[in-house]
């Protein structure tokens, strides 16, 4: 029984790291263990479960206690790969060619902003007051994404129609990289 168990654990955190989400509830990935575990539901309780996966993934995990009172469950977010294999590999593939560098930095650039992306908790329980609408939705927004979103669209006017264009932008890039997990407040 015990090897069953994890074995379906084993199965569940290679179906994190294979997955490009990022954000999952802790119902939903119990759900994937029960059956990694050939449909047992005693093999490891889901807050069982959450702490194996704390221990498993370190700092690579986040989670976002949920209120159980308030029909919200805890929100287990992990972190993209190590910032270090990525500097690394950074400087061991640089390229002679020009163009071809451009290309390279601008890829570096998306996935620097989609783990930024990815790594962001984002509240899809509920959605946002009307009044509320355009309040807080540059809390959702990571900097990087925020700053290379300006410095592409950069005029030299700063007005409050500029600012809503860029955040709608913005809006739509995270949803195309997290369409289950971000709901667009605007």
């Amino acid at each position: 029984m015990e090897k069953t168990k994890l074995v379906a654990l084993g199965k569940l955190s290679d179906y994190i790291e294979g997955d490009d989400e990022s954000q999952y509830s802790v119902g939903e990935l119990h759900g994937k263990l029960i059956e990694y575990a050939n449909g047992d539901p005693t093999v490891y309780s889901a807050n069982h479960m959450k702490n194996l996966l704390q221990k498993r993934f370190g700092e690579r995990l986040i989670v976002t206690e949920g209120c159980i009172g308030y029909g919200r469950e805890s929100i287990l977010t992990f972190k993209g790969a190590d910032k270090r294999l990525l500097h690394d590999a950074w400087y061991e593939k640089r390229e002679k060619n020009e163009e071809s560098e451009r290309a390279r930095i601008v890829l570096m650039a998306a996935k620097i902003i989609k783990e930024d992306i990815q790594s962001k908790v984002y509240d899809n329980m509920s959605y946002p007051q009307a009044e509320q609408l355009f309040e807080r939705h540059n809390d959702l927004i990571p900097p990087s994404l925020k700053l290379m979103v300006e410095e592409l669209t950069s005029t030299k006017k700063s007005d409050l129609k500029i600012a809503r264009k860029q955040s709608m932008i913005c809006n739509s890039i995270i949803s195309l990289c997290r369409p289950r997990t971000f709901i667009s407040p605007i």
